[in-house]
């Protein structure tokens, strides 16, 4: 009997959690904590945009990757032709026969376009530097379908509503076995042994019909969502995408070797395009809109983390409003300090978390707010703040240290530091900003000694902080003045010796908290003209509004790793009793059936 392991080559694993691991798309496992067989499938694929052709065109050829690309011909006719290294196009060796309507198959520097209008039998060698003159084909096509290489190749249907189909050695085109629908069609495959032909035009209009071929026959198999022609088609026999189409078509859907399912549409419907790439990872450059364009976009399909969501976490035993100090992990946290409710007193009370409930430990040595904090729930730093027996908002250089056990108060910062930003760890931290006074002051700490280094280009506190100390973010911020303050959507980011002005906010606002790295971060809440639920995600180089924290919150503070799994945790004033727990993972799905 065929096993799991025969088909996929790893037993079914018995696992207490679930995996956070990619490479686990599509293997079983049985949670033994819940009690059901899961695996990791891909989420929803989307389009966006990508570098522009040189030259507006529809009707071009195009193949290779949707990050070494190639696209030829189309427009007026045009002989032009251009590369892709995923962010840009560059002119390069044009076609001997200038045609549009044509197509092609195999690599960037290794291809064959092949047919065109109007009723063209021509065909093309590419070696990546140009173009060569080889064998015609034995039937004139034009939008048809292609697959394989440009030595192992295969063309079939098209225009003249031709059912031939033929494939190509290098140097010579066979005709093989006919289609069953002559048409106008769209069609790939990897090999010119196992293909598809989706969807076209017939005398009547267009059709949804789809065959598949098997090196020796064509056989009907399911059709697709949306009738359509003049689209692209990418990918292999088992697994295909098409996208686009007439009459400025949007629509993109994909193949799974049975059947096809509706996914997100292109940005723009557009007919006539040149696509490449695979299922998972493909271009759709130029076509007509219904004139021709040079925009570009790339298909992405093969992520499997899901979206992000909130989730309410464990309530703390005490209050923290206006700016306590949260350190730590999702499922392991302390919270310490702030105030007890919309001012004085401020508190010395610390709690810590373990992913499911708060309990008190040691206080600090001094009540605080607006601290930073730096490390883990075992080995911290808790550094600055606003303390008695000034007003709390005067800042101070005091830091304390925490080993798991209890609060020990080492050597001072050299500047006064209050609502700052924070990142690192115990033994190696980052403290940037102040908001009394609005300073940019920034200081490193070795374990032993802290070190001026270079200041924030905008001055201010309450920034959204996370990182490291070699590679921190800091966002948003208060940069002084009278009430109300000017909210910033400024970002700057930390490489080790200087700080660069990075994307902007999406909103502007300042009171927010943040958690992760500085490639993988995420900030909540803030101040912009009340308590704000909005939540933004970093990647490293520009933000995305995502999923709002339940509960609207400013002047709160956060825990956590990575912008993946995090807490949010007091504020406002009166601060809310519980903390709301952000998860963002792998796509798990449970198996039903």
């Amino acid at each position: 009997m065929t096993t799991y392991k025969a088909i996929h080559g790893k037993t079914v694993q018995h696992l207490a959690s679930d995996p956070d691991d990619g490479a686990y798309e599509g293997q079983l496992w049985f949670n033994t904590t819940s009690s059901d067989y899961k695996t990791i499938t891909r989420v929803a694929g989307s389009w966006s945009a990508g570098g522009a052709l040189n030259t507006a065109r529809k009707e071009l050829g195009g193949c290779g990757t949707q990050t070494a690309g190639l696209a030829f011909g189309g427009g007026g006719p045009d002989d032009e032709v251009e590369t892709y290294d995923g962010s840009s196009w560059t002119e390069v060796g044009d076609l001997n026969t200038a045609r549009k309507k044509l197509e092609g198959m195999g690599t960037q520097t290794a291809a064959v376009a092949c047919g065109g209008a109007e009723d063209t039998d021509d065909a093309e060698l590419w070696d990546g530097s140009s173009w060569t003159e080889t064998g015609n084909m034995g039937t004139a096509h034009y939008y048809h379908g292609t697959a394989g290489t440009s030595t192992a190749g295969f063309a079939f249907g098209g225009g003249p509503y031709t059912v031939n189909a033929e494939t190509f050695n290098g140097s010579t085109w066979t005709e093989v076995a006919n289609l069953n629908t002559a048409r106008l069609l769209a069609g790939f495959g990897a090999t010119s042994t196992a293909a598809i032909a989706a969807g076209g035009y017939i005398s009547t209009g267009a059709v949804a019909s789809v065959e598949s071929w098997n090196n020796t026959a064509w056989t009907e198999v399911g059709d697709i969502n949306t009738a359509r022609y003049a689209h692209s088609g990418v990918g292999t026999q088992g697994s295909g995408l098409i996208f686009g189409g007439t009459p400025n078509v949007a629509h993109t859907e994909i193949w799974d070797g049975t059947s096809w399912t509706e996914l997100a549409n292109l940005s723009t419907g557009r007919h006539a395009s040149g696509g490449a790439g695979t299922s998972k990872l493909a271009f759709c450059a130029g076509g007509g809109t219904p004139g021709a364009v040079t925009t570009n976009e790339e298909w992405d399909f093969s992520q499997t983390i899901g979206d992000g969501a909130w989730a309410t976490g464990g309530n703390t035993n005490t209050a923290h409003s206006n700016r306590p100090t949260g350190i730590g992990t999702q499922t392991a946290a302390l919270l310490a300090g702030g105030l007890t409710g919309g001012g004085a007193p401020l508190q010395d009370n610390v709690e810590e978390y373990d992913g499911s409930s708060w309990t008190e430990i040691a206080d600090l040595n001094a009540a605080r707010a607006t601290a930073g904090g730096h490390g883990t729930s075992t080995a911290a730093l808790f550094t600055g703040g606003t303390k008695p027996p000034g007003s709390w908002t005067t800042a101070y250089d005091d830091v304390e240290s925490w080993n798991g056990t209890s609060w020990t108060e080492i050597t001072d910062m050299n500047a006064i530091h209050g609502d700052h930003g924070s990142a690192g760890t115990q033994t190696s931290a980052l403290v940037y900003g102040t908001k009394s006074p609005h300073t940019g002051e920034t200081e490193t700490w070795d374990g032993s000694s802290w070190t001026e280094v270079g200041d924030l280009n905008a001055v201010g506190g309450n920034a959204a902080s996370f990182g490291t100390q070699t590679a921190a973010i800091a966002a948003g911020r208060d940069p002084g003045g009278a009430p109300p303050y000017a909210q910033k959507g400024q970002v700057e980011s930390w490489d080790g010796s200087s700080w660069t002005e990075v994307a902007d906010l999406n909103t502007a606002r300042e009171g927010m908290e943040g958690f992760g790295i500085s490639t993988n971060g995420l900030v909540s809440g803030g101040y912009i003209t009340a308590a704000s639920a909005l939540t933004e995600e970093w990647d490293g180089s520009s933000w995305t509004e995502v999923a709002d924290n339940p509960v609207s919150r400013q002047y709160q503070t956060a825990a956590g790793g990575t912008g993946t799994l995090g807490l949010s945790i007091g504020g406002n004033a009166p601060a809310p009793a519980g903390s709301e727990e952000w998860t963002k993972g792998q796509n798990v799905k449970v198996i039903t059936d």
